[in-house]
């Protein structure tokens, strides 16, 4: 039972932040199709200044396991 405790107490703070991630990525994502542009995020100075490091694959647009990296740099 110790071990479940511990386990939960560990996770909860990351399943809040991944939560406040998603609500985060969903009031950025504008046209809604699932990917971040540099005209999204432009009001955002820190992560437009960033972009391009965090994406990752090149695509020009973040996706969410992207901007999740971006979050917990």
């Amino acid at each position: 039972m110790m071990k479940a405790i511990t386990l939960i107490t560990l996770l909860f703070p990351a399943a809040l932040a991944l939560a406040d991630g998603n609500k985060i990525f969903d009031a950025l994502d504008k046209d809604g199709n699932g990917a971040l542009s540099p005209a999204e995020v432009a009001t955002e100075t820190a992560l437009s200044a960033a972009f391009e490091k965090y994406d990752s694959n090149g695509d020009g647009q973040l996706s969410r396991t992207e901007f999740a990296a971006y979050l917990n740099q």
